[in-house]
Protein backbone atom coordinates (compact mmCIF):
# COMPACT_ATOMS: atom_id res chain seq x y z
CA UNK A 1 0.00 0.00 0.00
CA UNK A 2 1.81 3.27 -0.75
CA UNK A 3 1.68 6.67 1.07
CA UNK A 4 -0.92 8.40 -0.43
CA UNK A 5 -3.64 5.27 0.39
CA UNK A 6 -2.40 5.04 3.34
CA UNK A 7 -2.70 8.21 4.36
CA UNK A 8 -6.41 8.15 2.93
CA UNK A 9 -7.39 5.59 4.48
CA UNK A 10 -6.14 6.75 8.29
CA UNK A 11 -7.71 10.16 7.22
CA UNK A 12 -11.17 8.22 6.84
CA UNK A 13 -10.96 5.94 9.97
CA UNK A 14 -10.67 8.56 11.87
CA UNK A 15 -13.40 10.61 10.28
CA UNK A 16 -15.60 8.03 11.14
CA UNK A 17 -13.81 7.42 14.76
CA UNK A 18 -14.59 10.63 15.49
CA UNK A 19 -18.43 10.40 14.60
CA UNK A 20 -19.01 7.57 16.72
CA UNK A 21 -16.57 8.65 19.49
CA UNK A 22 -19.80 10.00 21.19
CA UNK A 23 -22.77 8.91 18.97
CA UNK A 24 -24.18 6.21 19.17
CA UNK A 25 -24.71 7.01 23.09
CA UNK A 26 -24.62 3.36 24.16
CA UNK A 27 -20.81 3.05 23.15
CA UNK A 28 -19.76 6.48 24.80
CA UNK A 29 -21.64 4.48 27.93
CA UNK A 30 -18.75 2.11 28.59
CA UNK A 31 -15.96 4.45 27.77
CA UNK A 32 -14.09 6.95 30.16
CA UNK A 33 -14.67 10.21 28.63
CA UNK A 34 -10.92 10.81 28.09
CA UNK A 35 -10.99 8.47 25.38
CA UNK A 36 -13.31 10.22 22.90
CA UNK A 37 -11.00 13.38 23.64
CA UNK A 38 -8.32 11.34 22.73
CA UNK A 39 -9.54 10.37 19.77
CA UNK A 40 -10.79 14.05 18.62
CA UNK A 41 -7.06 15.45 19.53
CA UNK A 42 -5.19 12.50 17.80
CA UNK A 43 -7.88 13.38 14.41
CA UNK A 44 -7.17 17.36 15.19
CA UNK A 45 -3.17 16.44 15.03
CA UNK A 46 -3.11 14.28 12.13
CA UNK A 47 -5.39 16.37 10.12
CA UNK A 48 -3.47 19.43 10.48
CA UNK A 49 -0.29 17.24 10.14
CA UNK A 50 -0.88 16.44 6.65
CA UNK A 51 -3.07 19.58 5.52
CA UNK A 52 0.32 21.54 6.36
CA UNK A 53 2.46 19.06 4.63
CA UNK A 54 0.30 18.07 1.96
CA UNK A 55 1.05 21.46 -0.50
CA UNK A 56 -1.55 21.49 -2.84
CA UNK A 57 -4.50 22.42 -0.82
CA UNK A 58 -7.98 22.58 -2.33
CA UNK A 59 -11.26 24.44 -0.42
CA UNK A 60 -14.70 22.30 -0.86
CA UNK A 61 -17.21 24.50 -2.74
CA UNK A 62 -17.27 28.02 -1.80
CA UNK A 63 -20.21 28.15 -0.36
CA UNK A 64 -19.85 25.10 1.94
CA UNK A 65 -17.37 26.79 3.21
CA UNK A 66 -18.46 30.18 3.10
CA UNK A 67 -21.67 28.72 5.23
CA UNK A 68 -19.54 27.40 8.01
CA UNK A 69 -17.30 30.61 8.08
CA UNK A 70 -20.44 33.14 8.84
CA UNK A 71 -21.57 30.34 11.77
CA UNK A 72 -18.67 30.12 13.06
CA UNK A 73 -18.13 34.33 12.90
CA UNK A 74 -21.93 34.61 14.41
CA UNK A 75 -21.07 32.12 17.44
CA UNK A 76 -18.27 33.82 18.33
CA UNK A 77 -19.78 37.29 18.22
CA UNK A 78 -22.97 35.30 20.18
CA UNK A 79 -20.49 34.06 23.00
CA UNK A 80 -18.68 38.05 23.31
CA UNK A 81 -22.49 39.36 23.42
CA UNK A 82 -24.02 37.07 25.87
CA UNK A 83 -20.56 37.01 28.09
CA UNK A 84 -21.19 32.59 27.21
CA UNK A 85 -18.04 30.62 26.39
CA UNK A 86 -20.93 27.67 25.71
CA UNK A 87 -20.87 29.05 22.26
CA UNK A 88 -17.23 27.79 22.05
CA UNK A 89 -18.07 24.20 21.83
CA UNK A 90 -19.85 25.48 18.30
CA UNK A 91 -17.20 27.23 17.51
CA UNK A 92 -14.96 23.71 17.84
CA UNK A 93 -17.64 21.46 16.27
CA UNK A 94 -17.69 23.85 13.38
CA UNK A 95 -13.86 24.09 12.97
CA UNK A 96 -13.71 19.95 13.79
CA UNK A 97 -15.85 19.44 10.68
CA UNK A 98 -14.35 21.70 8.44
CA UNK A 99 -11.05 19.83 9.30
CA UNK A 100 -13.04 16.47 8.36
CA UNK A 101 -14.51 17.63 5.45
CA UNK A 102 -11.16 19.27 4.00
CA UNK A 103 -9.31 16.34 4.41
CA UNK A 104 -11.40 13.81 3.12
CA UNK A 105 -11.57 16.70 -0.19
CA UNK A 106 -8.59 16.20 -0.32
CA UNK A 107 -6.83 13.05 0.92
CA UNK A 108 -10.47 10.33 1.20
CA UNK A 109 -13.46 10.01 -0.66
CA UNK A 110 -16.76 12.33 1.40
CA UNK A 111 -18.90 10.51 -0.60
CA UNK A 112 -17.82 6.98 0.81
CA UNK A 113 -17.77 8.94 4.38
CA UNK A 114 -21.32 10.03 4.17
CA UNK A 115 -22.49 6.31 2.52
CA UNK A 116 -20.67 4.99 5.61
CA UNK A 117 -22.55 6.94 8.37
CA UNK A 118 -25.99 5.99 6.64
CA UNK A 119 -25.19 2.24 6.33
CA UNK A 120 -24.52 2.50 10.21
CA UNK A 121 -28.12 4.09 11.19
CA UNK A 122 -29.30 1.79 8.37
CA UNK A 123 -27.68 -1.41 10.19
CA UNK A 124 -29.10 -0.19 13.56
CA UNK A 125 -33.02 0.45 12.18
CA UNK A 126 -32.85 -3.10 10.67
CA UNK A 127 -31.63 -4.57 14.01
CA UNK A 128 -34.41 -2.81 15.76
CA UNK A 129 -37.10 -4.01 13.80
CA UNK A 130 -35.97 -7.58 14.42
CA UNK A 131 -35.18 -6.70 18.18
CA UNK A 132 -38.99 -5.41 18.75
CA UNK A 133 -40.39 -8.81 17.16
CA UNK A 134 -38.21 -10.77 19.33
CA UNK A 135 -38.55 -8.95 22.65
CA UNK A 136 -43.03 -8.85 21.87
CA UNK A 137 -42.80 -12.25 21.01
CA UNK A 138 -41.01 -12.95 24.97
CA UNK A 139 -37.49 -14.44 23.14
CA UNK A 140 -35.27 -11.65 23.42
CA UNK A 141 -34.62 -10.10 27.15
CA UNK A 142 -32.45 -7.39 28.58
CA UNK A 143 -28.82 -8.29 28.47
CA UNK A 144 -27.96 -5.64 31.29
CA UNK A 145 -29.11 -1.65 31.83
CA UNK A 146 -27.32 1.45 32.43
CA UNK A 147 -27.86 5.02 32.68
CA UNK A 148 -28.89 7.66 29.92
CA UNK A 149 -27.19 10.58 30.82
CA UNK A 150 -30.57 12.38 31.51
CA UNK A 151 -30.79 9.75 34.35
CA UNK A 152 -33.42 7.45 32.59
CA UNK A 153 -32.90 3.79 32.63
CA UNK A 154 -31.83 2.31 29.55
CA UNK A 155 -31.98 -1.48 28.64
CA UNK A 156 -29.93 -3.46 26.16
CA UNK A 157 -31.34 -6.21 24.22
CA UNK A 158 -28.30 -6.68 21.92
CA UNK A 159 -29.40 -6.13 19.19
CA UNK A 160 -30.77 -2.40 20.20
CA UNK A 161 -31.22 -0.52 23.81
CA UNK A 162 -34.02 1.12 24.48
CA UNK A 163 -35.33 3.93 27.51
CA UNK A 164 -38.72 2.65 27.20
CA UNK A 165 -40.20 -0.76 27.94
CA UNK A 166 -43.57 -1.71 28.78
CA UNK A 167 -44.14 -4.89 29.20
CA UNK A 168 -43.14 -7.11 25.91
CA UNK A 169 -43.20 -3.80 24.00
CA UNK A 170 -40.15 -1.52 23.65
CA UNK A 171 -39.50 1.59 21.57
CA UNK A 172 -35.98 0.96 20.08
CA UNK A 173 -33.59 3.35 19.99
CA UNK A 174 -30.97 1.33 18.24
CA UNK A 175 -27.49 2.33 20.32
CA UNK A 176 -28.68 5.84 20.86
CA UNK A 177 -29.81 7.46 24.16
CA UNK A 178 -33.54 7.17 22.99
CA UNK A 179 -35.61 5.83 20.14
CA UNK A 180 -36.25 9.76 18.82
CA UNK A 181 -32.68 10.10 18.01
CA UNK A 182 -32.70 6.93 15.95
CA UNK A 183 -35.48 7.92 14.51
CA UNK A 184 -34.16 11.35 13.84
CA UNK A 185 -30.53 10.31 12.30
CA UNK A 186 -32.48 7.83 10.59
CA UNK A 187 -34.93 10.65 8.63
CA UNK A 188 -31.52 12.51 7.97
CA UNK A 189 -30.02 8.81 6.30
CA UNK A 190 -33.21 8.27 4.25
CA UNK A 191 -33.12 11.97 2.85
CA UNK A 192 -29.54 11.54 1.72
CA UNK A 193 -29.69 8.30 0.64
CA UNK A 194 -32.81 9.43 -1.66
CA UNK A 195 -31.15 12.19 -3.04
CA UNK A 196 -27.91 11.31 -3.54
CA UNK A 197 -26.71 7.65 -2.42
CA UNK A 198 -29.69 5.95 -4.03
CA UNK A 199 -29.70 2.44 -2.84
CA UNK A 200 -33.14 0.76 -2.60
CA UNK A 201 -32.36 -1.78 0.18
CA UNK A 202 -31.21 1.33 2.25
CA UNK A 203 -34.22 3.17 1.79
CA UNK A 204 -36.50 0.04 2.58
CA UNK A 205 -34.78 -1.26 5.69
CA UNK A 206 -34.65 2.76 7.07
CA UNK A 207 -38.76 3.37 6.06
CA UNK A 208 -39.27 0.18 8.09
CA UNK A 209 -37.16 -0.13 10.52
CA UNK A 210 -37.68 3.33 12.01
CA UNK A 211 -41.19 2.50 12.27
CA UNK A 212 -40.21 0.47 15.62
CA UNK A 213 -38.83 3.67 17.14
CA UNK A 214 -42.85 4.18 17.48
CA UNK A 215 -41.65 8.28 16.95
CA UNK A 216 -44.23 10.43 16.28
CA UNK A 217 -42.11 12.91 14.60
CA UNK A 218 -41.30 10.04 12.28
CA UNK A 219 -44.51 8.93 11.58
CA UNK A 220 -45.13 12.70 10.44
CA UNK A 221 -42.00 13.22 8.21
CA UNK A 222 -42.76 9.41 6.77
CA UNK A 223 -46.41 10.26 5.74
CA UNK A 224 -44.82 13.38 4.19
CA UNK A 225 -41.94 11.31 2.46
CA UNK A 226 -44.70 8.57 1.27
CA UNK A 227 -46.68 11.91 0.06
CA UNK A 228 -43.93 13.52 -2.18
CA UNK A 229 -41.84 10.63 -3.39
CA UNK A 230 -44.08 7.71 -3.90
CA UNK A 231 -47.86 9.34 -3.80
CA UNK A 232 -48.02 7.43 -7.82
CA UNK A 233 -46.94 3.97 -6.22
CA UNK A 234 -49.34 2.55 -3.93
CA UNK A 235 -47.29 -0.48 -4.01
CA UNK A 236 -44.94 0.75 -1.86
CA UNK A 237 -47.81 2.68 0.23
CA UNK A 238 -49.88 0.12 1.26
CA UNK A 239 -47.93 -2.29 2.64
CA UNK A 240 -46.18 0.70 5.29
CA UNK A 241 -49.46 1.80 5.92
CA UNK A 242 -50.46 -1.38 6.66
CA UNK A 243 -48.14 -1.90 8.81
CA UNK A 244 -48.11 1.13 10.34
CA UNK A 245 -52.05 0.63 11.05
CA UNK A 246 -51.08 -2.63 12.62
CA UNK A 247 -48.62 -1.05 14.96
CA UNK A 248 -51.22 1.19 16.03
CA UNK A 249 -54.02 -1.37 16.42
CA UNK A 250 -50.74 -2.73 18.98
CA UNK A 251 -51.12 0.48 21.03
CA UNK A 252 -54.57 1.66 20.72
CA UNK A 253 -54.80 -2.27 22.84
CA UNK A 254 -52.62 -1.00 25.81
CA UNK A 255 -55.41 1.02 26.62
CA UNK A 256 -55.94 4.77 26.96
CA UNK A 257 -54.45 5.42 30.02
CA UNK A 258 -51.46 3.00 28.76
CA UNK A 259 -48.01 5.05 29.13
CA UNK A 260 -47.07 3.66 25.80
CA UNK A 261 -50.72 5.61 24.35
CA UNK A 262 -49.54 8.77 25.85
CA UNK A 263 -45.86 8.86 23.97
CA UNK A 264 -47.85 8.03 20.96
CA UNK A 265 -51.47 8.44 19.46
CA UNK A 266 -52.34 10.88 22.46
CA UNK A 267 -49.69 13.11 21.44
CA UNK A 268 -52.40 13.73 18.64
CA UNK A 269 -55.46 13.94 20.68
CA UNK A 270 -56.31 17.63 21.36
CA UNK A 271 -58.31 17.52 25.17
CA UNK A 272 -61.24 20.39 26.18
CA UNK A 273 -58.65 23.32 26.04
CA UNK A 274 -58.51 22.33 22.15
CA UNK A 275 -54.47 21.72 22.31
CA UNK A 276 -52.75 18.73 21.63
CA UNK A 277 -52.78 16.83 24.32
CA UNK A 278 -49.12 16.11 24.56
CA UNK A 279 -45.80 16.51 27.23
CA UNK A 280 -44.15 19.33 24.89
CA UNK A 281 -47.27 21.59 25.66
CA UNK A 282 -46.11 23.14 28.92
CA UNK A 283 -42.59 23.49 27.44
CA UNK A 284 -43.41 25.07 24.07
CA UNK A 285 -45.61 27.39 26.17
CA UNK A 286 -42.35 28.28 28.51
CA UNK A 287 -39.80 28.28 25.09
CA UNK A 288 -42.64 31.17 23.74
CA UNK A 289 -42.78 33.52 26.81
CA UNK A 290 -38.95 33.26 27.27
CA UNK A 291 -38.45 34.17 23.65
CA UNK A 292 -40.29 37.28 23.88
CA UNK A 293 -37.91 38.11 26.43
CA UNK A 294 -35.26 38.65 24.08
CA UNK A 295 -36.30 37.90 20.52
CA UNK A 296 -33.32 38.94 18.48
CA UNK A 297 -30.30 37.58 19.64
CA UNK A 298 -31.89 35.40 22.69
CA UNK A 299 -31.32 34.31 26.33
CA UNK A 300 -27.72 32.34 25.82
CA UNK A 301 -27.07 29.23 26.10
CA UNK A 302 -25.66 29.26 29.86
CA UNK A 303 -28.84 31.48 30.97
CA UNK A 304 -31.30 28.93 29.20
CA UNK A 305 -29.10 26.63 31.27
CA UNK A 306 -30.13 28.31 34.93
CA UNK A 307 -34.27 28.41 34.11
CA UNK A 308 -36.43 25.76 34.69
CA UNK A 309 -36.18 22.99 31.67
CA UNK A 310 -38.29 24.16 28.18
CA UNK A 311 -36.24 22.40 25.11
CA UNK A 312 -37.09 19.68 22.40
CA UNK A 313 -39.97 22.26 21.36
CA UNK A 314 -40.35 24.53 17.84
CA UNK A 315 -39.47 27.36 21.19
CA UNK A 316 -36.27 26.14 22.33
CA UNK A 317 -33.70 27.54 19.28
CA UNK A 318 -35.31 30.66 19.02
CA UNK A 319 -35.65 31.11 23.16
CA UNK A 320 -31.82 30.65 23.39
CA UNK A 321 -30.50 32.01 20.24
CA UNK A 322 -33.30 34.51 19.22
CA UNK A 323 -34.34 35.23 15.45
CA UNK A 324 -30.80 35.80 14.28
CA UNK A 325 -29.10 32.72 15.84
CA UNK A 326 -31.99 30.44 14.55
CA UNK A 327 -31.90 31.67 10.91
CA UNK A 328 -27.91 31.13 11.38
CA UNK A 329 -28.51 27.42 13.02
CA UNK A 330 -30.23 26.68 10.18
CA UNK A 331 -28.34 28.58 7.10
CA UNK A 332 -26.99 25.35 5.60
CA UNK A 333 -30.56 23.96 4.50
CA UNK A 334 -31.10 27.85 3.66
CA UNK A 335 -28.11 28.08 1.30
CA UNK A 336 -28.90 24.80 -0.36
CA UNK A 337 -32.59 25.95 -1.51
CA UNK A 338 -31.31 29.26 -2.39
CA UNK A 339 -28.30 27.57 -4.43
CA UNK A 340 -29.50 28.20 -8.34
CA UNK A 341 -27.34 24.84 -9.62
CA UNK A 342 -28.27 22.28 -6.62
CA UNK A 343 -32.04 23.55 -6.49
CA UNK A 344 -34.59 20.83 -7.86
CA UNK A 345 -38.27 20.04 -6.53
CA UNK A 346 -36.75 17.02 -4.78
CA UNK A 347 -34.13 19.44 -3.29
CA UNK A 348 -37.17 21.80 -1.85
CA UNK A 349 -39.05 18.62 -0.50
CA UNK A 350 -35.80 17.05 1.48
CA UNK A 351 -35.12 20.36 3.22
CA UNK A 352 -38.96 20.33 3.95
CA UNK A 353 -39.45 16.98 5.53
CA UNK A 354 -35.77 17.63 7.54
CA UNK A 355 -37.29 21.17 8.99
CA UNK A 356 -40.38 18.80 10.30
CA UNK A 357 -37.85 17.30 12.20
CA UNK A 358 -36.59 20.31 13.77
CA UNK A 359 -40.02 21.23 15.45
CA UNK A 360 -39.98 18.52 17.47
CA UNK A 361 -35.94 18.57 18.08
CA UNK A 362 -34.25 21.47 17.41
CA UNK A 363 -30.86 21.28 16.14
CA UNK A 364 -28.61 20.13 19.21
CA UNK A 365 -24.78 20.81 19.36
CA UNK A 366 -23.45 17.18 19.09
CA UNK A 367 -20.86 16.38 16.42
CA UNK A 368 -23.12 13.83 14.56
CA UNK A 369 -25.15 16.67 14.03
CA UNK A 370 -23.31 18.52 12.39
CA UNK A 371 -21.68 16.03 10.58
CA UNK A 372 -25.19 14.90 9.14
CA UNK A 373 -26.22 18.28 8.59
CA UNK A 374 -22.87 19.57 6.54
CA UNK A 375 -22.91 15.93 4.75
CA UNK A 376 -26.27 17.21 3.41
CA UNK A 377 -25.31 20.88 2.66
CA UNK A 378 -22.07 19.53 0.92
CA UNK A 379 -23.43 16.46 -1.87
CA UNK A 380 -26.22 19.16 -2.10
CA UNK A 381 -24.09 22.09 -3.26
CA UNK A 382 -21.65 19.70 -5.21
CA UNK A 383 -23.78 17.47 -7.04
CA UNK A 384 -24.69 20.02 -9.80
CA UNK A 385 -21.44 22.18 -9.41
CA UNK A 386 -18.63 19.78 -9.53
CA UNK A 387 -16.69 21.46 -12.31
CA UNK A 388 -16.57 25.18 -9.81
CA UNK A 389 -15.12 22.91 -7.23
Amino acid sequence: MTLKKIRGTLIFVLSVLSVLAFDPYIFYTFLSSWIYKIIYLLSFAIVIFFLLWHRNIKLPPLKFCLVIGIQFVTWTIYSAVHLDTAYWSRCFYLAFTFLIFLSLYNFSDIHSFVKVNVILVTVQAAMAAIAFFLVLSGILEPLFEYSNLDGRTGYCYGLTCSNFVLGNIIRAAGYFDEPGALAFWGVYSLIINKMFIKNRVIEITLIIGLIFTLSMAYFIQLALYLLFFYSKKPQVIIPICLLLVTGGIIVAGQGRDSEIYTLTIRRFERGSSGKIESSRDDLTHMAKEQFKVHPILGTGVKEMEKLPYMADNPFETLATDGIVGTFIIYLPLLFVLADKKSFSKEMFISVMILMAGYLQRPFHVRLIHYIFLFSFCYLALSQKNKQSS
